[in-house]
């Protein structure tokens, strides 16, 4: 799977303005499955080959920047410095303060299997698939 940037002309078309092509741990094309911008970078969710940032400040040369050792990904936010990342188990908290170096600031597991999220405040709110829906307090990570 490729993460590409768009980008619109004046003339009301769209123009393709790159992609990086990702890789899994296993050797493979990696799936990107959820995606969150903050300023610059982009937070990626893979399948396989977990979180995943990217630095957009030229859009035609996209350059991968760092990764998270969590495993597989569905979703992702970001808030400040911290990535939250829905996974097969529940929501990870990733520092990203340092692109080159995001770490796991906790963890969180929940009752189904976590397809997607969104943040307000202090609450992160996870589609827990059949489960329906989670809410996590992450006002202390640790």
């Amino acid at each position: 799977m490729r993460f590409g940037s768009y980008k619109p002309s004046e003339s009301s078309a769209t123009v393709f303005l790159g992609f990086l092509p990702l890789w899994s741990r296993i050797g493979g094309p990696d799936a990107v499955v959820g995606v969150a911008v903050s300023g610059s970078k982009a937070y990626l969710a893979c399948e396989q080959g977990g979180p995943k940032i990217v630095d957009l400040s030229d859009p035609s040369q996209l350059t991968l920047v760092g990764h998270s050792p969590a495993g597989h990904s569905q979703a992702a936010a970001v808030a400040g410095n911290t990535a939250y990342i829905a996974d097969h188990f529940g929501v990870r908290l990733v520092d990203v303060s340092n692109a080159s170096a995001p770490f796991e600031l906790g963890f969180c597991q929940t009752r189904g299997e976590a397809y997607g999220l969104a943040g307000a405040g202090n609450l992160v709110f996870l589609a827990d698939g059949s489960r329906g829906i989670a809410i996590v307090d992450v006002a202390d990570p640790a």
